[in-house]
């Protein structure tokens, strides 16, 4: 696999401390939600896994509809 490095991506990675300095000047406590935080990372890295090696086993055309169902459905409920 080859890795893309994205310029977003590493401009927010370096942008991570000054995070965390923010968080705690407002006393906002981390703490409370790192295990949220943990099993996020954790569905995240298994959904891209799952997607990845279900999206191979599915036409481009069925997915582009399902895709574009799936999108009109969404924009539908919003407006209503």
């Amino acid at each position: 696999h080859r890795l893309i490095l994205n310029p977003l991506i590493i401009k927010t990675h370096f942008l991570c401390p000054y995070n965390l300095l923010f968080f705690f000047n407002l006393s906002f406590s981390i703490q409370d939600y790192t295990l949220f935080i943990f099993i996020l990372a954790l569905t995240g890295y298994a959904g891209a896994n799952i997607g990845r090696r279900v999206i191979s086993t599915i036409p481009f055309d069925s997915f582009n509809i399902a895709l574009k169902l799936l999108l009109t459905f969404l924009s539908i409920f919003l407006i209503i």
